[in-house]
């Protein structure tokens, strides 16, 4: 027979042995982790061999109970409660059943089981013991109490307070020249680099937004947290620049120019400004120069730029290959080298457009007395009108958009006449009430001075509703200078065409000694022509009156007689 060792298993606890045969080895039992083994009544701590006589004790360890709770967090701020909740749990130890077999190891099994022993109606009653009082969530203290499974709820919260905000000042116009987008796919201006902001009276610039109050907050204990205080909005407007409109919000514009803003310690300031002042010249790098109210440029202009004053402008360098635009004047210290200087374009229009009006107005006349003109008359008055449509394209705006429509309503008319020999009457109607309101227009736009001071110019042309002053000896040289007042030059004039609505002043000389260049100066037959000293080929020009020197002069005046209607020279 062959040698059989010795097994031993456990069943229900118990253990079973059976011996080795034909010499084979003992069953060999070892205690496993957390089981007592003894043997014979001894305990053993290793592997030790036993037989079916051997008497074995086995032991686990006792159940443990831990108690069933719960635990209430209040945080620091009384803001928040959080719940956990443990079951109660008894810990037991069951012997392993084993399979007989040679090394034997005993071993237990830990079983846990967990009983819910707390109740809604407990955390309740814990709440209150802690003042809490607001904010509680009844249904997540159902879903801790039910789950017990320790992990923190949060069962009562408080409100945070809601900060108020204070009232501010919203501008609604940019303070700052913005930059100048240029699509793609358009043609683009490099001149046109940068747009001034830029408002005209009546219109909003900005917002008064009033504080909006903060709102309590409440913790758990029912105590209210306060939301702590706001201000008001405080502005100061300055006085005939901006206004608070009706609606007690609204910051409203009184005049031309570029909001601005400053931080006082009564709030922010709040006014329009009617002059820029650029540091700088003007050229490709910073872009053409547009602004609604005054401008002060106090460097060169160059390169073709174009500055633009709805007001005046003044230059405190020179001016070279550009040009310069002042509603209300221009004023440049320096010189102006093939520059188109320009002061007063609406004033310098009415000027030239009134003396085309009032000859307008006597055909419109003759025509609605006789409803006849001859040839000769209705090609006058296409004259008149094609000069007067010229001379609007040269402002180059719309202000005066009456001139459109009466050029067009004054042609259908005469074309009328030529196929019917007769002028429509409602046609006529219209062009006189138009020639009227154009009138009225004009003598309104005229009554504002724009004058126009340089120091000296070449290959220039100069114009400006009021008065032309060339300020240096140098004078200029190849102008074109038309003034709708007096124009005065203490220098030299050469190769140039002066034409004004008011008297001529030379105080240097007109002409060269040594070259027929011609120089025309033409005025009105009201207005007079002073010449300091004045060489041959110097055209004088009063109207439809002409002269021209024939010899060298000196100090002589030239006028209009209103009784012969010859020119005059004294």
């Amino acid at each position: 027979m062959l040698p059989k060792d010795g097994l031993a298993g456990i069943r229900d606890g118990k253990v079973a042995v059976v011996d080795p045969v034909a010499g084979g080895k003992p069953a060999l039992i070892v205690p496993g982790e957390g089981v007592t083994v003894k043997v014979n009544g001894v305990e053993v701590w290793g592997p030790t061999p036993v037989t079916a006589t051997s008497v074995i004790e086995l032991q686990v360890p006792p159940p443990t109970r831990k108690e069933g709770g719960f635990v209430l967090d209040v945080s620091p701020d009384d803001m928040s409660v959080t719940l956990q909740v443990f079951p109660e749990e008894v810990v037991g130890y069951e012997l392993v059943d084993e399979l007989p077999t040679h090394y034997l190891i005993v071993r237990c099994e830990r079983r846990v089981e967990k009983k819910k022993t707390v109740t809604f109606a407990e955390v309740m009653k814990a709440l209150e013991k802690e003042r809490i009082t607001w904010g509680i969530d009844e249904v997540a203290i159902q879903r801790a109490v039910l789950a017990a499974d320790g992990k923190p709820t949060v069962v009562a919260r408080g409100v945070e307070p809601q900060p108020g905000k204070d009232g501010r000042v919203r501008f609604l116009k940019p303070l700052t020249p913005t930059y100048v987008e240029h699509d793609d796919e358009a043609k683009v201006d490099y001149w046109e680099k940068w747009q001034l902001p830029t408002v005209q009276p009546g219109e909003v610039i900005a917002c008064v937004e009033p504080e909006v109050p903060a709102k309590p907050g409440m913790t758990v204990k029912g105590e209210v947290v306060p939301g702590g205080s706001v201000k008001k909005a405080a502005y100061v407007l300055r006085e005939n620049e901006v206004v608070l409109g009706p609606d007690g919000q609204s910051i409203v514009a009184r005049k031309y120019g570029r909001p601005v803003k400053r931080m006082t310690e009564d709030g922010v300031e709040i006014g329009i400004t009617d002059i820029h002042v650029h540091p700088g010249d003007v050229n490709l790098q910073t872009g053409n120069l547009t602004f609604t109210g005054d401008i002060l440029v106090l460097g060169n202009i160059e390169q073709r730029a174009k500055v633009e004053a709805g007001g005046k402008l003044v230059v405190k360098g020179n001016s070279s290959d550009a040009v310069l635009l002042g509603n209300d004047g221009i004023d440049v210290d320096g010189c102006l080298i093939k520059s188109r200087a320009w002061a007063g374009r609406r004033g310098w229009f009415a000027t030239e457009a009134l003396a085309l009006i009032r000859p307008l107005n006597s055909l419109w006349q003759a025509a609605k007395e006789h409803d006849y003109l001859d040839e000769e008359s209705l090609k006058l008055w296409e004259l008149y009108l094609f000069d007067l449509t010229r001379t609007y394209q040269e402002l180059g705006e719309d202000y005066f958009s009456e001139v459109p429509a009466i050029t067009a309503q004054s042609l259908a008319a005469i074309n009328f006449f030529r196929r019917r020999r007769s002028f429509p009457p409602e046609e006529l109607h219209v062009v006189g009430h138009n020639l009227k309101a154009l009138e009225e227009k004009l003598l309104a736009t005229r009554c504002n001075e724009a004058n126009l001071i340089v120091r000296w110019a070449w290959g220039s042309s100069l114009k400006a509703a009021s008065s032309v002053a060339v300020t240096d000896p140098k004078g200029c040289f190849d102008c074109r200078i038309s003034a709708g007042g007096k124009v005065t030059i203490w220098g030299t004039v050469r190769r140039s065409w002066i034409r004004a609505h008011g008297d001529i002043r030379i105080l240097g000389e007109a002409g060269s000694p040594l070259s027929e260049e011609e120089v025309v100066l033409e005025t009105t037959p009201e207005g007079s022509i002073y010449l300091a000293r004045a060489y041959p080929s110097v055209q004088i020009r009063f109207g439809n009156r002409s002269l021209r020197l024939q010899e060298q002069i000196s100090s002589c005046h030239f006028y209009v007689d209103k009784a012969t209607h010859e020119i005059v020279r004294e």
